[in-house]
């Protein structure tokens, strides 16, 4: 039977801090750059925060994908470099770099896997299309899910109930990180567990990472679909008991 294997971290914190990087699609011209970096600056200056990088980093449109133009704004070449020079700031915070599909633009004509050069570049794991983590806060362990994402859903409900159905595939999951969606909201359910001889009560939940795309000019305009809070959530784990707080 197929296994995978899970990564283990271990921190020594109060409260650990997760602040996932994704969807920032530098090379467009509707990317907020400044909030970006702002955030980079936050993750690098704050002692107990990490971050993963969701996928998506990098617009990479051109002329073999579906949008209308070689490059919107910024050479490929150029946002590679850019993007490589700001993910090294936070490389020894992040858990690692996920697979995306602006990443599959440039790996399917040319058989190049960006997000895989990317990640070596900068020096943190390539995690392909998900991962699974044992993060341990002091003796408090979370186990996560990370995923880039797919699909095409509009409404709020509908992109929390594919994140909800995504991490019911695990039945010990806390934590599931969902990009792609460009929503910054999150979900949470009540499951049950057998562990030993009772039944116990658990929250878990699902957090879609936000994006940094600015709303007026962009496609997400031009389809008709509703404006997102700009910028990434933060995730607080907490070293003293099990419990998530999402920001």
């Amino acid at each position: 039977m197929e296994s995978e294997k899970i990564i283990v971290r271990k921190f020594n914190f109060d409260e650990l801090l997760l602040k996932p990087i994704g969807d920032v699609h530098y090379g467009t011209p509707y990317c907020d750059v400044e909030l970006f970096e702002k955030d980079i600056e936050c993750i690098k200056s704050t002692d107990n925060m990490i971050t993963i990088f969701m996928g998506d980093e990098m617009d990479l449109s051109n002329k073999l994908c579906k949008n209308d133009s070689v490059y919107e704004n910024i050479s490929p070449q150029r946002q590679l470099e850019y993007m490589v020079d700001k993910l090294k700031e936070v490389a020894p915070k992040s858990l690692g770099q996920l697979d995306s599909n602006h990443d599959a633009w440039v790996d399917k004509p040319s058989g190049i896997k960006i997000a895989k050069i990317r990640s070596n570049l900068v020096g943190v794991p390539f995690l392909a299309w998900q991962q699974t983590f044992k993060i341990y806060v002091n003796d408090i362990c979370y186990n996560i899910v990370a995923s880039h994402g797919y699909g095409g859903s509009t409404s709020t409900t509908s992109k929390l109930e594919r994140g909800l159905k995504f991490i019911r595939g695990y039945d010990n999951i806390d934590l599931g990180l969902i990009g792609h969606v460009h929503d910054n909201n999150h979900a949470k359910e009540m499951i049950k567990r057998i562990e030993d001889n009772t039944v116990e009560y658990r929250l878990r939940y699902v957090v879609e990472t936000g994006s940094y795309l600015k709303y007026k000019g962009s496609y997400a305009e031009a389809h008709g679909y509703s404006p997102s809070l700009i910028g990434t959530p933060i995730i607080r784990l907490s070293g003293k008991e099990k419990k998530i707080i999402v920001e």
